[in-house]
């Protein structure tokens, strides 16, 4: 699902996105995806690695918010399938380390649950889009 979409395009002709919401909790993606488009941002939404790889398919990405833990394709093993990921948040209720790949100390964790704010301003910061504290 695409919510605020724009008629832009980043290159390559795809419909631009700015994040992609991927999260197996249909509540939490949907939530998460309302506070960032409340931020200004087009969200795009995937509940698992492999609806996630199917989109990315088809749209020109500026930032994934990622859950570890999902049926079928996890976070990690979506990431690993991505030859040039865009910037990547993790927003997860398991820490990295508890998740035990030492290649994601490069991207951004968010701790589940986390403040509407914190997140805006993580994205923002990620992407250089005007964010939100809303």
């Amino acid at each position: 699902m695409v919510s605020g979409t724009r008629d832009d395009t980043r290159g390559g002709g795809y419909e631009a996105v700015d994040v992609l919401v991927v999260d197996d909790d249909e509540d939490v993606r949907a939530s998460t995806g309302e506070i960032i488009s409340s931020g200004g941002y087009t969200v795009a939404e995937a509940a698992d690695g492999l609806e996630a790889l199917e989109l990315l398919g088809h749209l020109d990405v500026g930032i994934i918010v990622l859950d570890i833990q999902m049926p079928r394709l996890g976070g990690f093993a979506l990431l690993a399938r991505l030859d040039h990921p865009p910037p990547t948040v993790i927003l997860s209720a398991f820490g990295l380390d508890e998740a035990g790949d030492e290649e994601t100390k490069a991207l951004v964790h968010l701790q589940k649950p986390t403040t509407p704010e914190e997140l805006l301003l993580t994205i923002a910061g990620a992407i250089g889009l005007p964010g939100d504290s809303a």
